[in-house]
């Protein structure tokens, strides 16, 4: 088919299915500069002024398309992912310190992923600050995981409570001003005991320890990621007779004392912010 008669198909296709209105300026001219887009291969460079509208009545509650952007490319062996096109959206604020107008862009895509069995895609949002490369802030993935990418993201409901991950390991749930809360460390690397045994399936924030070698204590190092602040810890001893205390606690140790020779005790730890 030729250029011609397909662009007279798409603009037949067009009139139909749906009705377009660009404030201040009417099809014809829409279509006009859409045709000289494709003509140069530059598809969207020809942006009208004003508000598009498009319409597509009575379908009910029948789900159905209202606009649609596809990558039609199949994906190989040797180009593994074919993203769709994005929805990019641009705005500018004043800055008060340099004094100058920055441009606040972000983009919408569908990112699909290679995996083995099958593929997933993340619905991903990204932003660019004056011109700058595009960061991906958050991505929604098919299998119903949310992930803020940004390592000073965070989780808030206005005013209130705020999650926040400092690192590897570490949640933090504080005040919507971040200066008082408490932290959870679940780390997947677990403690040492230097004078006995972790119970497996032992983590900072709890678990077991049997001791040996006659000794009555010993010092807990915690596993991975350490602590922001030394947290706040209790030991519980299960013999009758352990005078068991704490003798000190930092971001990396647990040090326990007056624990019956090769006695078993268990901790509990709990961060602060």
């Amino acid at each position: 088919m030729s250029f011609r008669r397909k662009a007279n198909a798409l603009l037949i296709v067009f009139i139909l299915g749906y009705t377009a209105v660009v404030h201040g300026q009417d099809l014809t001219t829409l279509f006009s500069k859409f045709l000289v887009d494709l003509r140069a291969g530059t598809i969207g460079s020809s942006q009208p002024v004003g508000i598009v509208t498009v319409t597509n009545s009575g379908i009910g509650a029948t789900a159905t398309d209202g606009l649609v952007l596809t990558n039609t490319t199949a994906s190989t062996a040797g180009v593994t992912e074919q993203i769709s096109p994005r929805i990019r959206l641009c705005g500018a604020a004043w800055n008060s310190v340099s004094l100058a107008s920055e441009t606040n862009c972000w983009v919408i895509e569908n990112v699909p992923i290679t995996a083995a069995g099958a593929t997933v895609s993340g619905l991903t949002f990204s932003r660019s600050l004056a011109g700058g490369a595009y960061s991906t802030i958050f991505t929604v993935f098919t299998n119903g995981t949310h992930r803020l990418t940004a390592s000073a993201g965070t989780l808030t409901w206005n005013g209130r409570t705020r999650y926040a991950s400092p690192a590897n390991g570490l949640t933090n749930v504080t005040d919507n001003g971040q200066t008082i809360g408490v932290q959870y460390n679940n780390t997947t690397v677990q403690p040492t005991f230097n004078n006995g045994t972790i119970t497996t399936g032992s983590r900072n924030m709890g678990g077991q320890v049997t001791l040996t070698g006659g000794n009555t204590g010993g010092t807990l190092s915690f596993g991975g990621t350490a602590w922001t602040n030394a947290p706040f810890c209790t030991v519980t001893g299960s013999a009758a007779t352990d005078t068991i205390n704490i003798t000190g606690v930092t971001t990396g140790t647990l040090v326990v004392a007056g624990v019956t020779a090769n006695g078993v005790f268990t901790y509990n730890c709990i961060g602060r912010v």
